[in-house]
């Protein structure tokens, strides 16, 4: 009976086993995914804070942080620019540009 209940257990564990390994491997995708987009997202955003500081007239320097008005001003540009994909990705964006 002993023989026969450890041979069980034995199929009963590869096969949970096995099923782990394929769902692991489909979220690590998904994770992986996800991050791209994220990291693709960043960039995209960096791209557009340098540009509007570029073309905008209150910037006296790019040595000099913008204000505390502007980052704002920028904020807001870009909660309007890249709502969908901030929440799609269920992100937001913090005083420093960065997704959190």
């Amino acid at each position: 009976m002993k023989i026969i209940q450890t041979i069980i257990n034995f199929f009963k564990n590869y096969f949970y086993n096995r099923k782990l390994k394929k769902l692991t491997q489909k979220l690590q995708k998904g994770a992986q995914e996800k991050n791209q987009d994220r990291k693709k997202l960043q960039f995209l955003i960096a791209l557009r804070v340098k540009r509007y500081l570029k073309k905008s007239p209150h910037n006296k320097s790019e040595y000099i942080p913008p204000s505390f008005k502007e980052r704002q001003r920028i904020a807001a540009i870009l909660q309007k620019d890249f709502r969908d994909q901030l929440g799609a990705l269920n992100v937001t964006i913090n005083n420093e540009f960065k997704l959190v």
